[in-house]
């Protein structure tokens, strides 16, 4: 019995934070901004335009991905994250090209 409950009680909280998940990666980005972890809340203010897209905060996400970039450490991390994408994409393409 005290299972059953525990299972419930489980897949309610995994409901309410896939409805909610756009709040709970804002909240999680301004959380890293005050201590300071900036490469984490950029990370965590990306998910918001990529996973909810018609989300109110979509907006505020992108002015924040936007201040933090202007950041040294941030700035490095995403060109070299950048670089590693394309670096991905191109593998892909010669792999599907063969195809």
């Amino acid at each position: 019995m005290w299972l059953k409950n525990i299972v419930i009680a489980m897949i309610v909280l995994c409901l309410i934070g896939y409805l909610n998940r756009d709040r709970i990666f804002f909240m999680t980005g301004e959380y890293h901004e005050r201590n300071q972890f900036y490469i984490a809340a950029y990370q965590a203010y990306k998910k918001i335009p990529q996973y909810c897209p018609g989300s109110p905060l979509t907006k505020k996400a992108r002015e924040k991905m936007i201040e933090l970039s202007k950041m040294s450490d941030v700035k490095t991390f995403v060109e070299k994250n950048e670089k590693d994408v394309k670096i991905i994409q191109e593998k892909r393409e010669k792999l599907d090209s063969f195809r």
